[in-house]
């Protein structure tokens, strides 16, 4: 998850991944309950006062500088975040990608 300011045309997306979002909550009742659970604990805020969620800019840099080549994807958007997903691209079999910095 980054940090990342929704723009306006953006907005019919987001719509559609909180409709999404609201059936699923429906549909899943358990599970949401759940998740809010673990979110509202303690040891859950200490690990995010650790780990912060980022900006988009500072998570792409780092993917990118470790796997050139790789492409990022947005999985859902929220008003002021949105979940990313990143494809390295495909692994040499007994080969470590050399790291690189933009």
């Amino acid at each position: 998850m980054v940090a990342a300011p929704l723009g306006l045309r953006e907005l019919p997306r987001l719509l559609r991944d909180k409709g999404r979002q609201l059936a699923r909550r429906v549909r899943h009742r358990r599970y949401h309950g759940e998740l809010a659970r673990m979110v509202g604990d303690r040891r859950w805020q200490d690990m995010l006062r650790y780990n912060p969620i980022r900006a988009i800019h500072e998570l792409r840099w780092y993917l990118q500088g470790r796997f050139p080549g790789g492409s990022v994807g947005t999985l859902n958007l929220g008003w002021h975040a949105r979940v990313l997903a990143f494809d390295t691209g495909p692994f040499e079999r007994g080969r470590v990608t050399p790291q690189s910095f933009p």
